[in-house]
């Protein structure tokens, strides 16, 4: 493999690991955001992280050419996740242990794994069928 395809490898897992933690981190203090209507409190804020989230990753895995985009949003998403969800010396906590918190960490890990599965079946399709293409000899 030559080295300019490993930089863009390795661009493209540095631009997903930063996107995805930014949506983290965003999603992370929008899922605890209700709406009330009616006596009744909807999550609106979960459903709007994961939306944001699920546009994201969608976008990294368009601009990516291969599966490294969207396997950095994966992990990067996963560590900003992770960090915000531990309780600090202070007692604070981002994600609470509560419905919204869990449903956020439970539905954006099925996001980006989904998407970085998806990605990872493409790329290995693509480079199955370009060496099916190849003349042997």
């Amino acid at each position: 493999m030559r080295t300019d395809e490993w930089t863009v490898r390795v661009r493209h897992v540095l631009a997903g690991a930063a996107l995805g933690a930014v949506l983290a981190v965003i999603g992370c203090f929008w899922q605890a955001w209700p709406l009330f209507v009616a006596g009744q409190n909807l999550p609106l804020g979960l459903l709007c992280a994961v939306a944001i989230l699920w546009v994201g990753c969608s976008a990294i895995a368009a601009i990516s050419a291969d599966a490294w985009g969207p396997l950095g949003a994966a992990a990067g998403w996963i560590a900003a996740a992770v960090v915000t969800s531990m309780s600090r010396a202070a007692g604070d906590v981002v994600v609470p242990a509560d419905l919204a918190g869990y449903g956020y960490l439970i539905t954006g890990l099925i996001v980006v794994c989904r998407f970085s599965l998806q990605a990872s079946v493409t790329s290995t399709m693509k480079k199955t069928s370009q060496e099916s293409a190849r003349p042997s000899g």
